[in-house]
């Protein structure tokens, strides 16, 4: 099975999540999908490994490179995708939610800002579509792990916060 439309470039960081009826969905990174860089995919299949989506590219920002992409699905097939954004120096980590169908819902979120390197998402997504993000970000002793809730809608509910205690 073939998830990413043939071409050049590497497909890359490559994650599934099971959805709604037994079906899933996957998300690449794939280095010439966006136009400048790096860029995020995702295709979803139904129970019978038969696409259901074309390949979708999930990040709407295509300045440098999008990588690294995480992602979760809630009990009715809503996705969230997270990923690292090289903003230049620094990384960021933006999201998109999808809607059981298939469609983008509402815009890219802005998970974490550029104030420090932030890589390596991962998502949990409950049944009533809230979701976490995860990811790695330098602390005083270089790498520590940072989080953020955010509602079904994709609203922050809370500033991002430290999961570890020791730096």
């Amino acid at each position: 099975l073939q998830v990413n439309d043939p071409g050049a470039g590497r497909q890359e960081h490559v994650r599934v999540a099971p959805t709604a009826l037994d079906g899933f969905a996957v998300t690449w990174t794939s280095s010439v999908l966006d136009g400048s860089g790096s860029g995020v995919a995702v295709r979803r299949y139904d129970n019978t490994n038969t696409a259901v989506t074309g390949q979708v590219t999930v990040n709407s920002t295509t300045t440098d490179d999008q990588l690294s992409s995480a992602i979760g699905a809630a009990a009715d097939g809503r996705l969230v995708i997270a990923w690292a954004h090289n903003s230049g120096s620094n990384y960021e980590i933006f999201g998109q939610r999808y809607e059981n169908a298939g469609a983008a819902s509402g815009s890219e979120i802005a998970v974490e800002g550029a104030t420090d390197t932030n890589t390596a998402p991962l998502i949990a997504v409950a049944d009533n579509g809230q979701f976490v993000v995860i990811w790695q970000a330098t602390d005083a002793a270089g790498a520590g792990v940072m989080a953020r809730v955010f509602d079904a809608l994709g609203a922050a509910q809370g500033a991002s916060f430290a999961v570890n205690t020791t730096t």
